[in-house]
C-alpha cells in the first residue's frame, strides 16, 4: 500500500496548516497596524484556535521547546506578556509550573485564561504601563506571538528588569494585526540584540511550506 504525504502527517499539524494558509490568506501585503483591545476581545471571542487544548494548537511545538529551555534554566516564577487566552499557561500548569502571573489588554482573553487554569494568576493590563515588567520577584518574562502586534516592542522590552531572563517569540509572515515580521534570525537579531547581554534566536518551522516563529532567549542588558 503506497501512502502519500498526508497519510504521514498527524491530523493536528495538517489542522494547524489549514489554519495558518486561511490567516496568509486574508493577510495584507503590509501591516495593517496596532489594533486595539476590541479587535483581540473579538477574535478570542469568535476563534475556534483560541478554544483548543493547547496540544492541537499550531503553537505547540514552539512552546514546548521553551518549556524546555525554562525547565533548564531553573525557571519558577513567571510573567507572561500578552499571554492570550491561557493555552501556554494550561501547558505550563500541567508541565508542574506553579507561579505564574499573566498580563493582557484583553478582558476577553483574560477571563478565558482564568477560566482555563484557576490556579494561575491573570491580570488585565497594558505592557506599557504595567508595573509588573520592573518587578524583581520574576525569574523569566515571556512574551509569545505579542511583540509583532504592537508599535512600542523596543520599549516594553526595556522595561523588563535588567539581567532577568526572555523568552519570546515573533512570526517569518505576515498577519492582519501584525505590525511587523522578520525574513531571517539576522534581522531578529539585529532590532532586538540590543537590549540583550546574551541574544539567542533559533527559527522553529511550523509546517512544510517554511511558516515558522523565531525563538529568542536571553538577559535583559542593565
Amino acid at each position: 500500500m503506497r501512502l502519500g504525504l498526508r497519510d504521514l502527517v498527524p491530523p493536528v499539524v495538517l489542522k494547524g496548516q489549514r489554519w495558518l494558509r486561511r490567516r496568509a490568506s486574508r493577510a495584507q501585503a503590509t501591516a495593517a497596524g496596532q489594533q486595539e483591545a476590541d479587535y483581540y476581545d473579538r477574535v478570542y471571542g469568535q476563534s475556534e484556535e483560541y478554544l483548543r487544548h493547547y496540544a492541537d494548537s499550531v503553537y505547540y511545538p514552539s512552546w514546548t521547546v521553551l518549556v524546555d529551555r525554562m525547565r533548564r534554566a531553573g525557571c519558577q516564577r513567571i510573567l507572561d506578556v500578552g499571554c492570550g487566552p491561557g493555552q501556554f499557561a494550561a501547558l505550563l500548569h500541567d508541565a508542574g509550573f506553579t507561579d505564574y502571573q499573566g498580563l493582557d489588554f484583553s478582558g476577553r482573553a483574560i477571563e478565558m485564561a482564568q477560566r482555563r487554569v484557576p490556579d494561575f494568576r491573570f491580570a488585565v493590563g497594558d505592557a506599557q504601563k504595567s508595573d509588573l515588567l520592573g518587578q524583581a520577584g520574576f525569574d523569566v518574562v515571556v512574551s509569545l506571538e505579542f511583540l509583532e502586534h504592537i508599535e512600542p516592542d523596543l520599549e516594553i522590552l526595556a522595561r523588563v528588569r535588567p539581567g532577568t531572563l526572555v523568552l519570546a517569540s515573533v512570526p517569518n509572515f505576515p498577519s492582519h494585526s501584525h505590525v511587523r515580521h522578520f525574513t531571517s534570525a539576522e534581522a531578529v537579531a539585529e532590532r532586538y540584540g540590543p537590549l540583550f547581554e546574551d541574544l539567542r534566536v533559533d527559527a522553529v518551522r511550523l509546517n512544510a511550506r517554511g511558516t515558522a516563529l523565531y525563538l529568542l532567549e536571553g538577559h535583559r542588558r542593565g
